[in-house]
């Protein structure tokens, strides 16, 4: 039985389109729902002490990087609550999305994964791979991928 469904978003149209699909879902089997956004990693040189940028600027940069994420779990939080769905959001800043997502995902104590596909494809797919690909590698739930609408591919 599906009762807590999380539901991954990067903000990008594909994204939103899945946290819908995920919500409709999530009404159906009268399952709560955590929307969770990854932060983006800071590049090495931007952490810590780093003698290239004045912190300030650093600290000044991640928080509007937060802010900024917030904003979209937000948005697809406004989502869920119009659905009636029990929802939480969660914005952290793992080591890298896939990893952020598989660790919400047992944190939130979800049985599910509903996310969208990643939009790369071709050597840049074949160079970076996939956040979807490695959610499914790696997550101990199973995990639906959402390739999006007709209308949308």
């Amino acid at each position: 039985m599906i009762r807590h469904i999380l539901l991954p978003t990067d903000g990008s149209s594909l994204s939103l389109e899945a946290v819908k699909a995920g919500v409709d879902m999530a009404k159906s089997y009268s399952a709560a729902v955590t929307i969770y956004h990854a932060l983006e990693p800071f590049p090495l040189f931007l952490r810590d002490e780093s003698p290239v940028l004045n912190p300030n600027l650093v600290k000044q940069l991640e928080q509007e990087t937060r802010e900024a994420g917030e904003r979209l779990a937000e948005e697809a939080k406004r989502l869920a609550e119009e659905s009636g769905v029990s929802v939480k959001v969660e914005v952290d800043r793992p080591l890298s999305p896939d990893e952020g997502i598989v660790e919400a995902a047992k944190r939130c104590g979800c049985d599910l994964i509903f996310m969208a596909s990643h939009g790369r494809s071709g050597v840049a797919r074949l160079l970076l791979g996939s956040v979807a690909q490695k959610v499914l590698a790696r997550s101990p739930v199973p995990v639906m991928v959402y390739r999006g609408s007709r209308e949308s591919n």
